[in-house]
């Protein structure tokens, strides 16, 4: 008991501190217990250093489109306008909260969700559709990432979400001419998204530290309302430093992004507040030496004995997970007057962190969810529920601190119920519980679409159905397609299509086939891959069609089982594996030789093509070129990008390439257009309109994109 009790003395005098700089005797002064690290040095101390009439720093964002007489009747909108951090006061907050003068408002705390918009989709469910950051990792192995989708940032913005993306390639690819397109695609989007440079860069390292600032420049240059972010390992000050002491770049930082792993750097402290305490201690450092605001990319924590490399750190169950998330809303107010204008959990599913975890260590799993997305208890119930009490039974906890890092008169118009609820639930005899929390209705998802506004038009294909399971299948498949901007629901069309959404699926081709399997392997050298997957093969062997019965245009179709009728002797060869029917081999089998690039960012080496996951990666990565693929060829024609249908041909020209590939797609267009002939049965002239010589060129593209709108029609998303 006397522990328990000395925590709830310590958060009764840290609520007390938080009502404004007041006047306490030392001999009134409680003493903390020694395990906590102490989030202020004393109550004397924490009021040091207040002057002048705006000692404070508020967020204060501008819609630059909403007329000022609309603004006190609509909800604020982010499209259009800008996010800054001005200097104010207890005045000049109360006018920024009166919307009625202009169209400026204060800026709540940015609570988010990682490692996707598709993870923060689902999370918001959770969360009474009120989440005000969602991240997007652009992860790249030895390549930039890709480039983001202006219209998703738009999206958000427009609903008063700000998107975070956070740059990521462990240091291999610190790119300023990717930095340079990331900016100018998130400019487009006309709001404060927040970009980050390279995250956890190494800052010993001379050659990182420069490229890192070209990012900042390039980054500024092409998106002046981005609110950049500079991303040092965690608790790396000196890191900070080098920039901020750097008259070239500091102006050009808005933020300092901080991801922080509670399994990771423990120094032998296994305690949630001190662990905790130390990033708000550097947050405050941050205030206090430069005056810049800080923001957790993600936090992260993990039940186990181990840390991300496999070393035996502190013992962590689940319900210290669940009391760490519990803690970290329960204290929303200080960390905002540390400077920390938002934090969001790592992941939302586990599987799914971008960042790399030694096999074998059981911290590994950082989601709140399983990986098929059922929740991890308590810590699914002790977040969530935190979430929905914050944002349905306080006050907004808006950003404002002290500019200088000191002292705690800034915080205006504070959630103080968050912090009684902790209080209430202090000690370690607590037991979070399980809720059995329901999703709401998903309000806000901002899913990558191929049309935003109109359906399939009848022209292009029609609207067939699918299971209604085809829209819940595999959920991990989701994640990677989301992180490249490629319709989720367009990948899942090509699973209907090529596979109907089975994962264990091989295909079999003539050994005379080029184009895959030039080792000829048989299908016993996949069954190990399978079995890890938990897939079974077919046992039975695949023979070639006799001659008279065989597609010259699908070479999949001439095989069948050997002894049937039409069967010849000549056995097929395995070619395509998978939900998504990638070619490549199991990432293992390429030893001693290059990976192919579309399994390089999916697992590399440890590609497995009957992995949900893996597979559904190959695939949108050869699904992504192809849009850009196809952008390119639609720029050469103005008929085409002046069309009402762009975004459906997009989408046509693109399946094309992912079917037969980029030259017979680019040689179509181009003989349609010189009105020549494509083949005996493909005559330009006797076609009227481009999209019906098209089908008749290849109908796949047609059949994927009636599934497509079909799962638009029965999933839930805010596709047209």
């Amino acid at each position: 008991m006397a522990k328990t009790s000395s925590k709830l003395l310590f958060f009764a005098a840290l609520f007390a501190l938080l009502l404004g700089c007041i006047s306490v005797g030392s001999d009134k002064l409680l003493t903390k217990p020694t395990e906590v690290v102490g989030l202020f040095d004393s109550a004397d101390a924490s009021c040091q250093g207040i002057g002048g009439p705006t000692p404070c720093t508020c967020l204060m964002c501008k819609n630059e489109i909403l007329p000022f007489y609309l603004a006190p009747f609509v909800e604020e909108s982010l499209k259009g306008g800008s996010c800054s951090f001005i200097p104010c006061n207890s005045e000049i907050f109360a006018q920024l909260i009166d919307k009625s003068a202009d169209n400026q408002f204060p800026h709540k705390f940015l609570l988010g969700q990682g490692a996707s918009f598709a993870e923060f989709k689902q999370a918001n469910a959770y969360c009474s559709n009120l989440l005000t950051m969602s991240v997007k990792w652009m992860v790249g192995a030895n390549e930039p990432p890709k480039i983001p989708a202006p219209n998703r940032a738009g999206c958000f913005l427009d609903r008063n979400v700000i998107p975070l993306y956070i740059y990521y390639t462990a240091g291999t690819a610190i790119s300023q001419e990717a930095a340079a397109q990331i900016g100018a695609a998130l400019a487009q989007a006309d709001g404060p998204a927040i970009i980050t440079t390279e995250i956890n860069f190494d800052s010993s390292d001379a050659f990182a530290v420069s490229a890192v600032k070209s990012q900042i420049l390039a980054y500024k240059a092409a998106c002046p309302k981005c609110l950049v972010t500079l991303s040092p390992k965690d608790l790396d000050f000196e890191g900070a430093r080098l920039f901020l002491e750097d008259l070239s770049v500091k102006d050009k930082i808005d933020l300092i992004g901080q991801g922080i792993m509670l399994n990771e750097n423990t120094n032998g402290i296994c305690d949630v507040e001190a662990l905790i305490g130390k990033r708000m201690e550097f947050s405050k450092r941050m205030l206090k030496e430069y005056n810049k605001p800080t923001i957790w990319l993600y936090v992260g924590i993990a039940a186990g004995t181990q840390d991300m490399e496999g070393n035996d750190v502190c013992k962590w169950e689940n319900k210290h997970v669940a009391k760490a998330y519990d803690y970290m809303m329960g204290i929303m107010q200080p960390i905002i007057s540390s400077g920390v204008i938002g934090y969001s959990p790592y992941a939302y599913s586990d599987g799914t962190a971008p960042l790399p975890c030694a096999p074998g260590s059981d911290a590994c799993n950082f989601g709140l969810t399983n990986a098929d997305f059922t929740p991890k208890e308590p810590q699914f119930s002790s977040w969530f529920s935190g979430c929905q009490y914050y944002t349905q039974e306080g006050t907004p906890s808006y950003v404002s601190f002290s500019t200088n890092g000191q002292g705690y008169q800034c915080t205006f118009g504070d959630n103080y119920k968050m912090f009684s609820r902790l209080i209430s639930e202090a000690g370690d005899a607590y037991e979070p519980p399980t809720l059995s929390l329901q999703a709401q209705e998903i309000k806000i998802a901002c899913d990558a679409c191929v049309s935003y506004d109109t359906s399939l038009p009848s022209n292009f294909g029609s609207t067939s159905s699918s299971p209604s399971e085809y829209c819940t299948h595999y959920p991990q498949a989701d994640i990677v397609p989301d992180r490249f901007d490629v319709p989720h629901l367009l990948m899942r069309a090509i699973y209907s299509q090529e596979s109907s959404f089975d994962a264990c699926a091989v295909s079999f081709v003539p050994p005379s086939t080029s184009a895959c399997n030039a080792q000829n392997l048989g299908i016993s050298a996949f069954s190990q891959y399978a079995s890890d997957a938990g897939c079974t093969l077919p046992t039975g062997e695949m023979c070639v069609k006799t001659a008279a019965s065989q597609n010259p245009s699908d070479p999949s179709e001439n095989c069948v089982p050997c002894g049937s009728a039409g069967a010849s002797s000549t056995r097929c060869k395995p070619c395509a594996f998978g939900l998504a029917q990638c070619i490549e081999y199991p990432g293992k089998e390429y030893a001693g030789s290059s990976l192919p690039a579309a399994i390089t960012q999916c697992n590399g080496e440890n590609y497995n093509p009957f992995n949900p996951s893996d597979s559904a990666c190959c695939g949108a990565t050869k699904m992504y070129d192809a849009l850009q693929q196809a952008r390119h060829i639609i720029s050469l024609y103005p008929e085409i990008a002046s069309s009402k249908d762009m975004e459906w041909y997009e989408a046509y020209l693109a399946l094309m390439t992912y079917h037969g590939g980029q030259a017979r797609t680019s040689r179509a267009v181009a003989t349609y257009f010189s009105d020549g002939t494509y083949e005996d049965r493909c005559v330009a002239a006797s076609h009227p309109t481009l999209v019906s010589f098209l089908r008749c060129v290849d109908s796949y593209p047609s059949s994927v994109l009636g599934k497509y709108q079909g799962l638009a029609n029965a999933c839930d998303t805010d596709c047209g």
